[in-house]
């Protein structure tokens, strides 16, 4: 009967001190502590009021924001090349882990969340720093580009001048057929070829 009694007592006790523990469920930092002695958490306001705020610092995310045009060319897996503005030397590779399906409005434009796991780096990141990520939605090897503004006219009817007699400066009108883009440059899958120079504002630019 008595070490019936003593194990009950032992019970007890472990519960009352798990009462005075928190447990976090899993490895990390803590960045922040929001209750201080004496203060006690009640039903109302338990999950409201963080008591520890515990950090993963193995794993590091980006969360950010892609509108509605180019939403369907993002898919998870692919490879994302994030510069952070505290840091604009260092480029760190990341994966895109996660694409809400439903999007939010922001001044007037639907955008969608997305997460980014990054990957190993140097640098050592601090939380909340802001970043931005390049997203490879597709790559080719070997290929002619040319800047964008060389570029004139309509979808299915675009072309770009030509210099046929440098010392002349005459130029021809040549219709191109561009492929994938970029912020400031176009692959040129036919009208040119590797050499020709063609009319940029302000001159001319071999490609």
């Amino acid at each position: 009967v008595n070490l019936q009694l003593a194990e009950i007592a032992l019970k007890n006790a472990k519960d009352a001190l798990m009462k005075t523990e928190i447990l976090s469920p899993f490895d990390g930092v803590v960045v922040l502590v929001g209750v201080k002695e004496d203060d006690q958490l009640s039903s109302f306001d338990y999950s409201s009021k963080v008591a520890v705020h515990v950090v993963d610092t193995k794993m590091v995310e980006m969360k950010g924001t892609v509108d509605e045009i180019d939403i369907y060319k993002v898919k998870e897996g692919q490879d994302v090349i994030i510069v952070v503005d505290a840091l604009p030397d260092e480029k760190i590779m990341g994966k895109v882990t996660f694409i809400s399906p439903f999007g939010t409005q922001q001044t007037g434009i639907l955008n969608f969340a997305v997460t980014i796991e990054l990957g190993p780096s140097e640098a050592e990141l601090k939380g909340g720093l802001t970043a931005t990520g390049d997203i490879i939605v597709d790559q080719k090897k070997d290929v002619l580009l040319i800047p964008n503004r060389a570029i004139k006219g309509t979808a299915g009817d675009q072309w770009v001048e030509v210099l046929i007699d440098e010392e002349k400066k005459v130029t021809e009108k040549r219709a191109v057929e561009p492929g994938l883009q970029n912020e400031m440059l176009s692959e040129v899958k036919k009208g040119l070829v590797e050499g020709e120079k063609v009319v940029i504002s302000g001159g001319f630019l071999n490609n």
